[in-house]
């Protein structure tokens, strides 16, 4: 027989047990279900409950298998924990092992009480940007009246806005925190000067857009 014909001819699948016809002579399965589902090709593996090894099931999700019955997999759902969402106050079943897995888990039983429950431990928390600053009240006011003050015009390049303009400090708030609030400490730039003014220091101080005292 040539080497064609013996391509040509019927197999018997290894799974199954059905005829199928191979398009190459190394086929052994009639399709791709029988050879995921060939048991003699899966590893023991040791189920998650009993410990007790076995090999999984035939199927295309075989790999997924990790109880070796029925009976161990519902039982792993009886040992869960029930917990109360600090949110809503319902209660609700949990794994332990989730807390290896998921930040903060066991403690909301939605995804929406978690986030209403972040909201709230986070409403008491000043905002911060990259820089570290903070939206606080007294900050918004002092940037929102050097900018009146100024006309909304920066006073470097002269350009008017409404939007868009930074209240600069001229003495920095890390060396003069008690200045922080000071209006005749404040200075109108626009976002190209700002970023100007913190890259050419030397220019800045004198230009006076920069001061090393609060005098």
């Amino acid at each position: 027989m040539s080497k064609f014909e013996q391509v040509l001819s019927d197999k018997t699948c290894r799974t199954c047990k059905n005829t199928f016809h191979p398009r190459k002579a190394d086929r052994v399965y009639c399709s791709m279900a029988c050879y995921l589902g060939d048991v003699t090709k899966h590893k023991q593996r040791n189920c998650a409950q009993c410990g007790i090894g076995y090999k999984p099931y035939r199927g295309i999700n075989s790999y997924k298998s990790k109880y070796c019955s029925v009976a161990c997999s519902a039982e792993a759902r009886i040992n869960q924990q029930e917990k109360k969402c600090r949110e809503c106050g319902k209660s609700f079943l949990f794994k332990p092992s989730q807390s290896n897995h998921y930040r903060g888990a066991g403690k909301y039983c939605s995804r929406d009480c978690s986030y209403a429950g972040i909201v709230k431990d986070n409403a008491k928390k000043p905002i911060k940007d990259k820089y570290g600053r903070t939206n606080r009240k007294a900050d918004v006011e002092w940037s929102k009246a050097v900018k009146e003050r100024d006309n909304y015009t920066c006073q470097r390049c002269g350009v008017y806005s409404e939007s868009g303009l930074h209240a600069h400090h001229k003495a920095t708030r890390g060396a003069h925190p008690k200045l922080r609030h000071d209006l005749n400490n404040g200075i109108t730039l626009c976002n190209s000067c700002h970023s100007w003014v913190h890259k050419n220091p030397k220019k800045s101080y004198e230009l006076g857009l920069l001061v090393r005292s609060g005098n």
